[in-house]
């Protein structure tokens, strides 16, 4: 009777989210499962802690890895021309732990996003499979082209830095 009203807080059944997660696949259930809404609801993910963006790339959530980035400039940004070393450092920590704490969140939100768009445009299950195995999973290369934009950006940080 439990596992029924666990799976009534998931938005797709068991075979969905396996074939989109891939990798990891009764972690996530597990996390999504054990939650009210596990849309909002905050559990915490190591990965996503400590490697926040390797993480975003690996499990193809590139919205939010721009997004992710674009708050890492802001901060280097305030850093580079106010000298707000600390606070910015406590920014930086603050956004590991908000990826920590919301991580599963957010992947749970791209996982439905991208499995709703897929079963709106693809009427036959067939192809919706094959498209939910295509876009879900993980993916090295995007991890790697994450991992170098991510070197570029340093490079880029550690030049301003020295030539201010």
């Amino acid at each position: 009777m439990e596992n029924e009203n666990k799976e009534k807080t998931l938005d797709f059944d068991d075979e969905i989210i396996r074939t989109f997660v891939g990798e990891n696949t009764d972690y996530y259930i597990e996390k999504w499962q054990t939650s009210k809404d596990p849309a909002k609801n905050p559990s915490w993910n190591w990965s996503s802690f400590l490697v926040g963006w390797l993480w975003l790339g690996y499990r193809k959530m590139h919205s939010t890895f721009l997004w992710f980035f674009g708050v890492l400039v802001a901060i280097d940004i305030i850093d580079i021309f106010f000298g707000l070393h600390f606070i910015c450092l406590v920014a930086r920590i603050a956004l590991m732990v908000i990826m920590g704490v919301f991580g599963n969140a957010l992947y749970y939100n791209h996982m439905k996003k991208t499995v709703t768009n897929i079963q709106n445009n693809y009427k036959n299950v067939e192809e919706q499979k094959l498209e939910i195995e295509k876009d879900g999973g993980t993916s090295w290369f995007s991890l790697a082209i994450l991992w170098i934009v991510m070197i570029l950006y340093s490079i880029l940080w550690e030049a301003l830095m020295a030539y201010k």
